[in-house]
């Protein structure tokens, strides 16, 4: 018999020994493991902001109104097409146009497109597609586009008819930004020691750099694509905090992953 064998049993038999006078199984404590972030002994609270989000000063045409049918004015009767749109901040709308495709047409009158009472386009039109713009001092919050045909005058047997589609946008530019909150009790304040900004920013467009304040309290500014900034925990506030995220005009960032990590004591 090899001699590590005697060895192990009278190992065995002081174990069961133990056992015996103190009726507990004796455990082996287990290995202290390190929290993220670098502390050995805090703890940390993670706090998810959102994901896949754009932010940034962009413009862009906006879709508002589709018309089509039919339109006609004689004599005795008439048909006409409106659409009502409303534009909740007509300030950061620049103008827009219509793109105007008529299909048929006896040309008998003219064709009259009105935005809010004003015309844009009065004249014979022809079958094809026909661009009409028109300025942002039109537009209102509540708008009606309206499309009408002309009388046929004297051909009181026959109406103007006109057969058409229609669709109107409007360029828009402003600022694209990003607003989350969460809530902090008292005495998560009190005993926070630190917080992260941790950030991953998928595409950057432009040179401006990406801004995030939390109570209107500045914790981030730069062009990193990976973001990884500490800031002090007096930014946190008691109750519901705010976090807002933006970038200047010709600037654009797609962010993939954002979160805030609460450190304490």
């Amino acid at each position: 018999m090899p001699e590590f064998i005697p060895v192990l049993i009278v190992a065995v038999l002081i174990f069961a020994g133990l056992l015996l006078a103190f009726g507990a199984v004796v455990t082996v404590p287990p290995s202290p493991q390190p929290h993220v972030g670098g502390g050995l002994t805090e703890e940390y609270r993670h706090i998810p902001i959102s994901g896949n989000f754009s932010v940034g000063y962009v413009s862009a045409e906006l879709p508002v109104a589709n018309i089509s049918g039919t339109v006609s004015r004689g004599l005795l009767s008439g048909e006409d097409k409106a659409y009502s749109f409303l534009i909740s901040d007509p300030a950061s709308v620049t103008g827009g146009h219509v793109i105007l495709h008529v299909n048929d047409s006896n040309l008998y009158g003219r064709l009259i497109v009105a935005l809010n009472g004003q015309e844009l386009y009065n004249d014979y039109a022809y079958p094809g597609d026909h661009s009409i713009v028109f300025g942002q001092g039109l537009l209102k919050e509540e708008n009606l586009l309206e499309i009408k045909a002309e009388s046929s005058g004297w051909r009181f047997w026959a109406p103007t008819i006109y057969k058409f589609t229609a669709n109107a946008t409007v360029n828009w530019k402003g600022a694209l930004e990003k607003s989350f909150n969460f809530t902090l009790e008292s005495k998560d304040v009190a005993l926070a020691t630190k917080g992260r900004l941790v950030m991953n920013v998928k595409r950057r467009e432009g040179t401006g750099q990406l801004n995030v304040t939390l109570n209107n309290e500045n914790i981030y500014m730069g062009t990193s694509m990976n973001i990884v900034k500490d800031f002090t925990p007096d930014k946190f506030v008691v109750g519901t905090n705010y976090i807002k995220i933006s970038a200047p005009a010709g600037t654009r960032y797609t962010i993939d992953s954002a979160e805030i990590i609460i450190y304490f004591t």
